[in-house]
């Protein structure tokens, strides 16, 4: 699989996006600049909310009803493929429709790991756009902030099997 550095900047990386796409249809990127500390705490503070009870988080899923909350989905209740999915999840985002934060410390990291990926996202379109050949920032104006969101999956131990169906 290829690895991109984005530390080269979209002009410096556009002709090794474009092959990658083409070629393998995937690509691996380094160089992205997002803390490993702010990486480490997303990854501690959602590994805590999903060893919490199960009645604990039942508290965060749902209905989903308002905007900017985030939202749990717990093992089987998605089904991608034929059977329910072994994996749970907290999606959220700006617009995303969800129940409530578990804990303010888990909200500021959420937000800002979503800041440091949307730094990271305009990256990848202003690369995208100068591979197709778009002048400027051509592929801006179809992103914006609020239509992204995160979603952290847990995958517990001793589910087995397909853990998600294809996708």
């Amino acid at each position: 699989m290829p690895t991109i550095d984005l530390a080269r900047g979209p002009a410096g990386i556009a002709d090794e996006v474009r092959n990658a796409c083409e070629e393998v249809g995937f690509l691996t990127i380094v160089g992205h600049g997002v803390d490993v500390q702010l990486i480490g705490e997303v990854a501690s503070r959602s590994r805590a909310f999903f060893d919490l009870p199960d009645d604990e988080k039942e508290r965060f899923r749902g209905p989903a009803a308002t905007p900017g909350l985030p939202v749990y989905r717990p093992v089987g209740a998605e089904k991608l493929g034929a059977n329910a999915d072994r994996k749970a999840s907290l999606d959220w985002g700006p617009s995303l429709e969800g129940v409530g934060w578990p804990s303010p410390e888990l909200r500021d990291a959420y937000e800002r790991y979503y800041a440091e990926m949307l730094r990271v996202a305009r990256t990848l379109v202003r690369s995208f756009a100068l591979a197709l050949g778009l002048a400027g920032h051509a592929l801006d104006q179809l992103f914006d902030d609020r239509s992204s969101s995160l979603r952290v999956i847990d995958y517990p131990a001793g589910a087995g099997g397909a853990r998600a169906g294809a996708h």
